[in-house]
């Protein structure tokens, strides 16, 4: 028996492309733009982004309450989810469309300076 993929279970390795769709997304809070200063327990990282979008991921964990074609998304990060460390953090953020193709990436970095 053979079985065969499907847009909704990828196999293999996902689209490296180029972004279709550079500038779209976007970070909104805690702080807009590329950098954040942390003093409490954690945050969320919120934004925006294309129509297009069907999925977004930050640091390669796909945002599971992110529903395709919502233009806004958000993720918690905090020290009790081991995503939140003292010192620098990088969150790697990937939008992709319906193919899996990359429509816009940006990096945003969060230093953690706990009081």
């Amino acid at each position: 028996t053979s079985s065969t993929a499907t847009a909704s279970s990828p196999t293999g390795p996902l689209p490296t492309n180029a972004p279709l769709s550079p500038g779209t997304l976007t970070v909104t809070l805690p702080t807009a733009g590329t950098t954040h200063t942390e003093t409490g327990t954690g945050f969320l990282l919120e934004g925006a982004t294309s129509a297009q979008t069907s999925t977004i991921a930050v640091n390669d964990y796909v945002l599971q309450l992110y529903k395709p074609g919502k233009t806004t998304w958000n993720y918690i990060a905090e020290t009790g989810l081991n995503n939140l460390k003292k010192g620098k953090n990088v969150y790697v953020i990937v939008a992709r469309n319906a193919k899996q193709e990359i429509l816009d990436t940006m990096t945003y970095t969060v230093e953690y300076a706990p009081e």
